[in-house]
């Protein structure tokens, strides 16, 4: 766990009255349900706010993303400390500033995530076959009578890779050889072009089958009604 002074001048700190509080969707509940503050540093330090970097460092065409931290504001005297406790974090804010978007984009995610704990279970092979989602969080904070929302979620290491999007586009380029494992190709007698694929028939599965794969899963497994696609992230 990091724990640490953050700059202020780097950071906007919303301790106290202006942290509103921390939501996460539950697949069982169907609904929304409160998160305390669960991260204690080694030295007894527990998180009891939220701190945003002041400037994006990447940007879409619907949101900006932001450094962000979980921390702990305390006072000792006249001088005011706020560390950082836990792990570095992500802050996805939508332009349109639309609480909606951020709670519909947060229950996606979660929603996701289920559909990868059932493809894991169903692979039964290699770690490197398994496909996980980071936790997803919904945080409110208040500025100058002015609510804001934010999608939190853990920054995620090593490069990131965009697996492929809406338009049915995948990324044929991305990904290494997947130690151990061998591909299980069944024929279904039809003569469709292999260049449209990622891999070709009899070839080992690559990382960048491993996304298709997992999105082709939730259309099978929703019986058609979902897809997940737009897949985006790390491989570690």
């Amino acid at each position: 766990l990091a724990e640490y002074s953050l700059d202020a001048s780097q950071f906007d700190i919303y301790c106290g009255q202006t942290f509103v509080g921390k939501k996460r969707w539950d697949h069982r509940m169907q609904g929304f349900v409160a998160v305390d503050h669960a991260v204690e540093a080694a030295d007894g330090f527990i998180a009891n706010g939220f701190a945003r970097s002041k400037a994006y460092f990447a940007n879409g065409s619907e949101r900006v993303v932001f450094h962000a931290t979980e921390v702990c504001h305390s006072t000792v005297g006249r001088t005011s400390i706020v560390r950082q406790v836990g792990t570095n974090l992500v802050a996805k804010e939508y332009m349109d500033k639309r609480p909606s978007d951020a709670d519909l984009a947060c229950r996606l995610l979660c929603e996701a995530a289920h559909y990868a704990e059932q493809f894991n279970v169903q692979v039964r092979g290699s770690p490197d076959m398994r496909v996980t989602y980071v936790s997803c969080f919904v945080y409110d904070v208040e500025v100058d009578d002015r609510s804001l929302r934010f999608i939190v979620e853990e920054e995620l290491e090593g490069k990131f890779t965009k697996w492929n999007n809406n338009a049915g586009s995948v990324n044929l380029k991305a990904g290494s050889k997947l130690s151990g494992l061998d591909a299980i190709v069944e024929d279904d007698g039809t003569d469709d072009d292999s260049d449209s694929f990622v891999g070709s028939p009899g070839a080992r599965p690559t990382a960048a089958d491993v996304p298709q794969a997992f999105s082709h899963f939730t259309h099978t497994i929703t019986k058609g009604r979902r897809l997940v696609c737009d897949i985006q992230g790390t491989w570690n």
